[in-house]
């Protein structure tokens, strides 16, 4: 007598069910154009992060807590969009965007409109040796604000 045993394999698909990380991070707003702002992460969920920034400028970083310099010419301020992206351990990931305020500092180059007789503007025509020059502005920024 033949006796047939068969039998069933189930297979279980291990899909995580583990929630995003939690992401955040703090700055320090209204940094001056061409000082270092400083970023620190803070991320909860399944260890073992893989962190993206992205500083709304064109430049990126992959550090955990990076410093980032920004520049902005002109008057007033510029906002950069700043995004976070961290991914965790199981792939799961999750972002933030904040905003980070920027001082401008002014876009200015200095011309010697009126160079005299000893040629560009330096102290070798000053046979009076005074330590007053007379210095005319003019306002060519291209920027409504100023």
């Amino acid at each position: 007598m033949n006796s047939a045993i068969a039998a069933n394999t189930i297979k279980v698909a291990s899909n995580s069910m583990a929630p995003p990380p939690t992401v955040d991070f703090t700055f320090n707003n209204n940094a001056c154009s061409g000082q270092s702002v400083s970023f620190i992460s803070i991320v909860t969920g399944d260890g073992g992060y893989e962190y993206a920034w992205n500083f709304g400028d064109g430049s990126t970083s992959t550090q955990q807590n990076p410093n980032h310099t920004f520049q902005a010419l002109g008057c007033g301020t510029q906002n950069f969009n700043v995004t976070l992206m961290v991914t965790d351990v199981n792939g799961e990931s999750n972002s933030l965007t904040e905003s980070v305020t920027v001082k401008r500092r002014p876009d200015i180059s200095f011309e010697d409109t009126n160079p005299g007789v000893a040629g560009d503007f330096n102290n070798c025509g000053n046979t009076d040796l005074s330590d007053e020059f007379f210095i005319e502005l003019d306002n060519e920024s291209t920027s409504l604000a100023c």
